[in-house]
């Protein structure tokens, strides 16, 4: 591990390696593609999700540090989200692991898996609730691609 990691994101760099070094190719959770089917769209399960837990848009673009706008145009719809976003738009939410796959299956995504490094790396990003400055120096600390 590099020293540029501040303290408290170097425990969660140990938990990420751990994770990795134990990782196994699993299969999607049966209640993710149910939530797909029952919810249908990425808008109609983000609607239910901010609802339920009763999410500030204006919180959701600050964490998630996205464009206003844009962050507008994909909740109504008008927009096609990369899987990038909905992952930004996850942690701006601080969704749970679970309820991000969801999200992403329900956009047509692949969902976070156990077998990719970077994908091990949003996972616990999601798990310890890190904005994406935080989650970007994680996926930097384990040389993959960014959020962009």
């Amino acid at each position: 591990m590099q020293n540029s990691l501040p303290e408290d994101l170097k425990v969660v760099a140990e938990e990420i390696t751990r994770r990795i070094n134990e990782a196994e190719e699993t299969e999607e959770k049966g209640d993710q593609i149910k939530a797909t089917i029952e919810y249908g769209s990425f808008c109609e399960y983000y609607k239910y999700l901010r609802e339920r837990y009763n999410l500030s848009n204006s919180e959701i673009i600050k964490r998630g540090d996205i464009e206003r706008s844009y962050y507008y145009q994909i909740i109504k719809g008008n927009r096609n989200p990369s899987r990038d976003k909905i992952i930004r738009i996850c942690l701006g939410a601080r969704l749970d692991p679970e309820e991000a796959c969801m999200l992403l299956l329900a956009s047509d995504y692949s969902t976070l898996y156990d077998f990719r490094v970077r994908d091990i790396v949003l996972r616990a990003a999601l798990i310890y609730q890190l904005d994406v400055l935080s989650t970007n120096m994680l996926l930097d600390e384990f040389n993959v691609e960014p959020l962009k």
